[in-house]
């Protein structure tokens, strides 16, 4: 989520490292523009030279200032309006450290429990019959004819998939900034989630199962199932709707759940599902490992929302789709026993949620 230079100060620094990122590119993009750690001065980026001006101008302005304050500093507010003193990476990582401790993942060979507040709330289990994935490789010969329509697609979602949800409503640093923070959150989260659960989960890829799948790109070295990508792609999916709802044409009646926006095909839903298919055509993921992937998401992203206003949250856990069936978004149920978990707000997410919810007015 929060950028700290190096490879990706490197790869985003025009991009998201501000002025000082498009000026200085490389190391300084990610460090200058979009760190977590300040480092550009108030006009300039840094350098030995400029440290040495400064300790020069220091040396003359200061005189003979024997340490005593010339100024009696007022003190920070006592409530979440401090935020409004904090940068946005800041920002971005105090979130990112309050919801790591939200949320956490139990589990053994073949099953993973995600929990919030030490509460099950979706339990994913591989399914163990010995052909379930062998039958699955069929989908992945159908879908290797979409190959050479999907190659910049997919090639473009390896690292970026916040670009895709940017193309159905407007998500910059300005007008957008705090929806746009949710996203990255809550895909933080998201990662920080599925992780766990792979190694839990652990299933082999399709390249380990026949030599004639050759993926289009590199096979990711964790667990096939189930799919990071469309774990994130549905948890951002699940917050951009509950979002955008209002304000669309009968918001007044919409409620923003997200089986509501799958059912309705909604554009954050159908844009997941593209880039989780994604991932199928490319030959690095069976149907079942999105289709889990994307109740996950689903889950993770109903889970950051009621963190953000405090009310309770539906369990779920995953059905398996049946072996020689494909992953369609129009016959996708989310589910669920009817039990629920309550879940605390967290106030920073609630203020910040809030100014995302305002951007939509």
């Amino acid at each position: 989520m929060v950028m700290l230079g190096g490879a990706n100060g490197g790869a985003n620094g025009g991009a998201n490292g501000g002025a000082n990122g498009g000026a200085n590119g490389g190391a300084d993009g990610g460090a200058n523009g979009g760190g977590v750690f300040l480092r550009a001065h108030a006009d300039g980026y840094r350098s030995p030279l400029l440290s040495t001006a400064l300790i020069a101008a220091h040396d003359a302005l200061a005189n003979q200032w024997n340490g005593e304050p010339d100024m009696v500093p007022g003190h920070y507010p006592t409530d979440n309006t401090y935020l409004e003193d904090l940068r946005y990476p800041s920002q971005e990582l105090l979130l990112d450290c309050q919801l790591s401790g939200a949320v956490d993942v139990v589990g053994s060979d073949g099953e993973a429990t995600l929990r919030v507040r030490g509460e099950p709330v979706t339990t994913i289990t591989r399914p163990d019959a010995e052909d379930y994935f062998e039958t699955q490789l069929a989908w992945l010969r159908a879908y290797a004819d979409l190959r050479g329509d999907r190659m910049p697609e997919i090639y473009e979602q390896v690292r970026d998939t916040m670009a895709f949800f940017g193309a159905l409503t407007h998500l910059d640093m300005g007008r957008r900034k705090y929806t746009l923070m949710m996203l990255r959150a809550v895909r933080t989260l998201a990662i920080k989630v599925e992780t766990p659960m792979k190694f839990f989960c652990r299933q082999k890829r399709p390249i380990d199962y026949t030599i004639r799948v050759q993926p289009m790109i590199q096979t990711p070295d964790h667990s096939s199932f189930p799919s990071g990508h469309a774990t994130e792609a549905f948890a951002m999916a699940t917050v951009l709707y509950r979002l955008m709802a209002p304000g669309e044409e009968g918001g007044a009646d919409l409620t923003g759940d997200p089986q509501e926006g799958i059912d309705r095909l909604a554009m954050p839903f159908l844009a997941a599902y593209r880039i989780a298919t994604n991932r199928t055509v490319a030959g690095v993921h069976f149907p079942a490992d999105s289709h889990a992937g994307a109740l996950l998401g689903c889950q993770i992203g109903e889970i950051f929302h009621r963190l953000a206003l405090g009310t309770s949250v539906e369990t779920r856990d995953w059905v398996a789709l049946d072996m020689n069936d494909d992953f369609l978004l129009s016959e996708f149920q989310l589910g669920g026993g009817g039990d629920t978990v309550t879940v605390d707000p967290d106030p920073i997410l609630r203020s910040l949620y809030q100014r995302a919810q305002d951007e939509r007015e």
